[in-house]
């Protein structure tokens, strides 16, 4: 599958999380801190499709498709920074699909969803 340049109008910014210590306690703190930017497609997934069930209790979890031009180095631990021009908000999204390789390292597609601290090991 060959990436139509023109469709990627929107920029994501990948960040990875970074482990330190608070300077005045020596407390543990995490931080987030940028990889790289890039031109991507983001699109909503179908509605359908964008409901989680947790306890019998349904959750929205808005998620999106992002597709953009093949990269090295990007993985599920990392959060992506996007810019919802439906909103002008950004949003922090959490990677909970692919990374997936798209045709012969033609691109990657990713599915994200607002990210949730959930999971995160204090």
């Amino acid at each position: 599958m060959r990436l139509n340049a023109g469709d990627l109008d929107q920029r994501v910014r990948f960040e990875r999380k970074v482990a330190g210590k608070d300077s005045t306690y020596g407390t543990p703190v995490d931080g987030w801190v940028p990889v790289r930017s890039v031109w991507a497609q983001v699109q909503d997934v179908l509605p359908s499709r964008s409901e989680k069930v947790a306890d019998g209790i349904a959750i929205a979890a808005r998620p999106v498709r992002i597709r953009f031009a093949y990269r090295r180095g990007i993985n599920s631990t990392m959060r992506v920074i996007w810019t919802d021009p439906a909103t002008a908000q950004e949003r922090i999204l959490q990677i909970v699909g692919g990374p997936a390789t798209l045709g012969n390292r033609d691109g990657i597609e990713i599915v994200c969803e607002d990210y949730s601290t959930a999971g995160d090991i204090a």
